[in-house]
C-alpha cells in the first residue's frame, strides 16, 4: 500500500482534529487510523489517535496508541508525557515508572515528571526512590503544594515523623485542608502530640458531614487528651458509620490504654470477644492489660482452639502466640509460657523482611567507629561549637530496660514536660553521623539541633526540660552531647537476662532485627553494653548518668532523689506515685506504668531458669 505523502497526512490529521475540536470523536478516531493503515509508522497520527481516545475515555486503547508512537519516536516528550499521564491513571505503575524516567532524562526541568516518577514509586512500594523523585519536584517547584503534600505523605510512610510532621505544617499553611490536617493530626497523635492534635481535627473537621468526619481520629485525641465526654460521642458517631466495628474496638481499647483507662479498656475487650470471638487482636489486648487467672480458662482454651484451627495467617499466629505465652505466664505455667514465646518470635522473624536480617559484623562495626571517632577530647572540642540549649532530655537505654518507668517518673515534675519516643534522630542518624566513618558535620549538627528543638517546643510547654525517651538515642549519644552542650542523658540498665527475658516476651514493633532470635540478642546486647560503658567513660558526669531499674523498683525514693540531683531539680512528692500521671502512654510498658512502683518484674529470669538457653551465659554479667 502506498504511503500518504507528508501534505496529505498533516491535511488529514488537521481534519481530524477539527472534528474532536467539534465533537465528533468517532469520526475524528476514523480519520486517524485512514492515515494509519497508509502511515503506520506516522507517530503524529498515533498520538493524534491517543488523544481523541482519551477523550472517549478509551483508555487502555489510547496507551496502545501513545506506546506505538514510541516505537517509532522513543524521545517524543509530548508522546512521553501523555503515556506517563494515561498509565497512571490506569494504575499500570510499571509502565508510569519508565514512562517518567525516560522524560526526566529529556526533559531535567520538568518538575511534573518527577512528581509523576514518584507516584509511579510509591504504588511500587519503592518509599525511598520515590522521596528522591519528590526531591527532583522540589528543587524545581519548591512552592507547589502537591510537592509538599507529596513529601509529607512519604516522610510518613517511611516512619520518618518528626520530618514529615514539618512538612505537613508547611502544606498547611500554603493551602489550609481538612485531609492535610487529619493525615498531620494522626502522625501527631503518633508522637504524643495530642493537644495540637485536637486543635487541627477542631478547626478543620467541624464543616465535614459528621458521616465522613474522622470520628475514630477525634474519639482517640479526646480520649487521650483526657476528654472522655466529648470523645464518647465520637466513638459513637464511629460505631454509626463503620463496617468494622471490631476493629473500631480494637483502636478504641488502645486508645483508652494509652490514657491509662485500663479497666475501660479491658470491659471493651472482653465485651468484643463476646461478639467476635475470632479476634486475635482483642485477644492480644486483653492479655497486654490484664493478668488472666484460672477463671479466664475459657478465654484461654479459645484462643488455643483458634491457633490450632490452621486458619490464621502468620501475622495473627504471631499475636496470640504472644497472648498466650503472657497468659500461661501469668498463670504460672512458665514452661508452657516459654513454648508460646519461642514459637511469637520464631514467626517475628519470619515476618522480618530478609534485607532487614541482622548482621552482627554490621552491628559491631557501627559500635566501634563511634568509640573510635568520639573521644573524650573531640567530645569537649566539639561541644564548644554545639548549641546551648539544656531543653533537651534524653533517656536511653536498651529497650525494656525501665526507660519508660523512668519518663513516668520525671514528667510528674512540674519542671519537666514529656515528649515521648521522639524519632527525629532515627530519621537523620545518617546525617547526623556518617555510617561509614563515624564522623560527623558540626554544621550539619548544628542544623538538624535547631530543626530538632522546634519540634521539642511545638507543645508550647515552657518547661526546663522535656524527655525525648527513645531508648536507641542510646547509640548516637556522644553525638547529641556534642550538638547539645547543656544536655542532659539518662541511661537505664536491668539485669541483662531479665531484659532479654523482656524483650523476648513483649509483643513490641520496634523494626530492631536482633530481638527474634536468643543468639543474636546477646551478641547485640553485649555490644550496647561495650558502648553503654564506653560512654559512662568519656561523657561529662554532670551530663550522662546511669541508674538500675532495679535501684528505681526496690529504692525507690532515694534513687528518684538522685536523679533529680543529677537534674538539679528540687524533690517533688508526686514523683514518688508515677502511676497517677495522666500522660499518654503508646509502649509495651502500658500496663505496668499503670501500677505503683513495684518489684514484680525482678528475678524473672529465675522463673525460667531451665530455658534460658544463651540468655543464661549473660547471668554473670553486672547489671551496670
Amino acid at each position: 500500500m502506498k504511503k500518504l505523502p507528508k501534505s496529505e497526512v498533516e491535511l488529514e490529521l488537521r481534519l481530524a482534529g477539527e472534528l474532536y475540536a467539534n465533537g465528533d470523536l468517532t469520526n475524528a478516531i476514523r480519520k486517524a487510523d485512514a492515515v494509519l493503515r497508509k502511515n503506520p509508522d506516522c507517530v503524529a497520527a498515533h498520538f493524534s489517535k491517543g488523544t481523541f481516545l482519551m477523550a472517549v475515555d478509551r483508555q487502555s486503547e489510547a496507551l496502545a496508541s501513545f506506546t506505538q508512537a514510541l516505537r517509532y519516536e522513543p524521545n517524543n516528550a509530548d508522546v512521553l508525557a501523555w503515556a506517563v499521564h494515561v498509565s497512571l491513571s490506569l494504575r499500570i505503575p510499571t509502565q508510569t515508572e519508565s514512562f517518567a524516567r525516560r522524560l526526566t532524562r529529556l526533559q531535567p526541568e520538568n518538575d511534573r515528571a518527577y512528581f509523576f516518577l514518584s507516584i509511579a514509586l510509591t504504588l511500587l512500594g519503592q518509599w525511598l526512590d520515590a522521596l528522591k523523585a519528590i526531591d527532583g519536584s522540589l528543587a524545581l517547584q519548591p512552592a507547589n503544594p502537591d510537592y509538599v503534600v507529596g513529601k509529607a505523605q512519604l516522610l510518613s510512610k517511611l516512619h520518618q515523623n518528626s520530618s514529615a510532621i514539618y512538612w505537613y505544617r508547611k502544606a498547611l499553611e500554603m493551602g489550609p485542608a481538612p485531609q492535610i490536617a487529619t493525615e498531620l493530626a494522626e502522625i501527631l497523635m503518633e508522637e504524643n502530640q495530642v493537644q495540637e492534635a485536637i486543635a487541627l481535627l477542631e478547626k478543620y473537621t467541624d464543616d465535614i458531614p459528621v458521616e465522613f468526619r474522622p470520628n475514630a481520629l477525634i474519639g482517640r485525641a479526646y480520649t487521650e487528651g483526657q476528654r472522655f465526654e466529648e470523645a464518647a460521642k465520637h466513638w459513637s458517631s464511629a460505631i454509626d458509620f463503620s463496617t468494622d466495628r471490631t476493629g473500631l474496638l480494637a483502636v478504641r481499647a488502645k486508645s483508652e490504654m494509652s490514657s491509662g483507662r485500663l479497666r475501660v479498656a479491658e470491659e471493651l475487650l472482653r465485651a468484643g470477644l463476646e461478639n467476635d470471638p475470632k479476634s486475635t487482636e482483642l485477644f492480644s489486648l486483653l492479655a497486654q492489660i490484664t493478668k488472666l487467672t484460672s477463671a479466664d480458662a475459657p478465654l484461654i482454651q479459645q484462643m488455643e482452639q483458634l491457633l490450632g484451627n490452621g486458619a490464621l495467617n502468620t501475622e495473627e499466629e504471631h499475636a496470640l502466640d504472644f497472648a498466650l505465652g503472657k497468659s500461661f505466664h501469668d498463670l504460672g505455667d512458665f514452661e508452657k509460657a516459654i513454648s508460646f514465646y519461642d514459637d511469637a518470635n520464631r514467626l517475628r522473624g519470619e515476618l522480618t523482611p530478609r534485607k532487614l536480617r541482622f548482621d552482627r559484623e554490621d552491628w559491631k562495626s557501627n559500635i566501634d567507629m563511634r568509640m573510635r571517632f568520639f573521644t573524650k577530647e573531640r567530645i569537649a572540642a566539639l561541644s564548644n561549637e554545639g548549641i546551648e540549649s539544656s531543653k533537651p532530655l534524653f533517656v536511653v537505654g536498651m529497650i525494656r530496660s525501665g526507660t519508660t518507668l523512668c519518663e513516668q517518673i520525671l514528667s510528674c515534675h512540674t519542671k519537666i514536660q514529656d515528649g515521648g519516643e521522639v524519632t527525629f534522630w532515627g530519621d537523620h542518624h545518617g546525617e547526623l553521623v556518617d555510617q561509614r566513618t563515624g564522623r560527623f558535620d558540626s554544621a550539619t549538627a548544628r542544623r538538624l539541633g535547631k530543626e530538632y528543638l522546634k519540634i521539642l517546643g511545638s507543645s508550647g510547654s515552657d518547661a526546663q526540660y522535656v524527655i525525648d525517651k527513645n531508648p536507641l538515642n542510646v547509640l548516637v549519644g556522644t553525638a547529641l552531647l556534642s550538638v547539645f552542650r547543656n544536655a542532659k542523658m539518662i541511661h537505664t540498665m536491668r539485669h541483662p537476662v531479665d531484659n532479654l527475658l523482656s524483650i523476648w516476651m513483649t509483643p513490641t514493633k520496634t523494626g530492631l532485627q536482633y530481638i527474634s532470635n536468643r543468639e543474636d540478642l546477646v551478641f547485640a546486647y553485649r555490644e550496647y553494653k561495650r558502648l553503654a560503658s564506653y560512654m559512662q567513660e568519656v561523657l561529662p558526669a554532670d551530663r550522662f548518668a546511669t541508674f538500675s531499674y532495679e535501684d528505681i523498683t526496690s529504692n525507690p525514693v532515694p534513687t528518684i532523689e538522685r536523679i533529680l540531683g543529677f537534674l538539679n531539680l528540687n524533690v517533688e512528692s508526686a514523683c514518688f506515685s508515677p502511676e497517677k500521671n495522666p500522660r499518654t502512654v503508646r509502649t509495651p510498658s502500658v500496663y505496668q506504668v499503670r501500677q505503683p512502683i513495684n518489684t514484680d518484674s525482678q528475678a524473672r529470669w529465675k522463673q525460667y531458669e531451665p530455658w534460658l538457653g544463651p540468655f543464661g551465659e549473660l547471668l554473670q554479667s553486672e547489671v551496670v
